[in-house]
């Protein structure tokens, strides 16, 4: 529940890092879809996420496009 100067979200969140297919590239974002209070219990490091993306009509071809990447749970 850390705030910073120019913080887009309200804490709590989670954020993590993202490792698209076929790309050896880390990428920081936010994790949601599910309630915060699940967070220690339900997610774990290598698990697949799923990109959540904005309405199209919202979108400014940026990675912000991305509004939050969900768990997929099997």
């Amino acid at each position: 529940n850390l705030e910073f100067v120019g913080q887009t979200r309200t804490p709590p969140y989670v954020y993590g890092e993202v490792v698209l297919e076929g790309s050896a590239t880390r990428l920081i974002h936010n994790i949601g879809g599910f309630d915060i209070a699940e967070a220690k219990t339900l997610l774990k490091i290598g698990m697949k996420v799923q990109a959540v993306w904005r309405p199209v009509a919202e979108c400014k071809g940026t990675l912000d496009d991305i509004e939050y990447f969900k768990p997929v749970l099997d």
